[in-house]
């Protein structure tokens, strides 16, 4: 009992001196660590709406061809808006992982020793603040999702309660292969006349003659 003790004990010991040789601070280590698994922790949800808002424009480019291209629904506006969304979460899931990146990177050169302690310190400062932005930024994304899911299910329910004739109407309009082409106008073959040869004058005076 008392030798493990002792053992445990020179662990700590030897720990602690190799810390301060190296002029590591083991507590701020930790605070690193608690916020790189911060980011951890949003990765799914994250990957989540970039994949459910990727889904949403498969949706919608699936939607009839009278809905999409019909001016009253306002569908192209919504198309380029979800498409804009998609790009923003895309920005943001890259502007995630260089906040990770930068951070465990900082960490990994502060024990390697290659930076003092007052650069890390700093690094995580920075990401305090941009963490927070990243989380604003998030839950706007969020927001601008739930709007324009709710808007193209309207939209899409507003052109299912068209009659049947009127919803095949607009889909025929802008149908560019349900258009006919007109055929070629018909017209009658007028036949060439016939070239009579030309009488020899000369020969039917002789014989006259």
């Amino acid at each position: 009992m008392r030798q493990t003790l002792t053992i445990k004990i020179l662990l700590v010991t030897g720990f602690a001196l190799f810390g301060a040789c190296n002029h590591l601070d083991p507590e701020l280590i930790d605070a690193v660590q608690t916020r790189l698994g911060r980011i951890q922790e949003s990765r799914p949800e994250l990957e989540d709406a970039l994949r459910n808002t990727t889904h949403l424009i498969e949706q919608i480019q699936k939607a009839p061809i009278g809905l999409r291209r019909s001016p009253e629904f306002g569908f192209e506006q919504l198309a380029s808006d979800i498409e804009s969304l998609n790009a923003d979460y895309r920005k943001l899931q890259e502007k995630y992982n260089a906040l990770y990146t930068k951070l465990d990177g900082l960490m990994g050169n502060y024990v390697d020793g290659q930076i003092k302690k007052k650069v890390l310190v700093e690094g995580m400062n920075n990401f305090e603040k941009t963490m927070s932005e990243f989380e604003r930024d998030r839950d706007a994304l969020a927001l601008r999702f739930n709007e324009y899911s709710a808007k193209y299910a309207r939209m899409s329910a507003t052109f299912a309660a068209l009659p049947a004739p009127e919803q095949a109407a607009l889909n025929s309009r802008y149908d560019s292969s349900a258009v006919s082409i007109p055929k070629p106008e018909h017209r009658p073959t007028v036949k060439k006349p016939v070239e009579q040869p030309l009488e020899n004058t000369s020969e039917n005076t002789e014989q006259q003659q």
